[in-house]
């Protein structure tokens, strides 16, 4: 039996290689249980980045950021191979981030449901990308890459 090539897009995650980037940021995931780490480690990297409001609480940007790289990393590691790497990076489109997880399940797309109930979840891809200004995936060699591309103003 033979496996068929992955789709060439999933509804909205177009098979597409990230921009061009710097790395400002990174964090490895083996597992769920390094979930919760990541997002305080992404946290206390934007914050000191600046992106807070009165009372030192994060910024409606970064909390975007925090939503994304949740969605995303949990989908690397429920749906990917570890080890999973997370990364925060900065392109030559100003004005953006560019959140991009890597796993090492190049074959499986990211393939969002729109038809799902959203009592059942699983929409966070397509929670993504309403506000990302670009996303897609792309296989490279033996890993895939899924990423976003994030406006810095809400």
């Amino acid at each position: 039996m033979s496996s068929s090539p992955p789709p060439a897009h999933g509804p909205s995650w177009p098979v597409l290689p990230p921009p061009e980037h710097t790395v400002v940021w990174s964090h490895d995931l083996t597992g769920i249980r390094d979930l919760a780490p990541a997002r305080t480690d992404l946290r206390d990297h934007l914050r000191a980045a600046g992106h807070t409001e009165g009372g030192g609480a994060l910024d409606e940007v970064a909390e975007r950021i925090l939503l994304a790289a949740d969605e995303l990393t949990s989908n690397g590691v429920r749906h990917g191979n570890p080890p999973v790497a997370l990364a925060l990076a900065t392109t030559g489109t100003p004005g953006t981030y560019l959140l991009m997880v890597t796993d090492r399940a190049a074959e499986r797309a990211p393939t969002p449901d729109p038809t799902r109930d959203p009592v059942d979840g699983g929409l966070g891809l397509i929670i993504i990308a309403t506000y990302a200004s670009a996303h897609g995936w792309w296989p490279d060699g033996g890993t895939k890459r899924v990423w976003a591309l994030l406006p810095l103003q809400a």
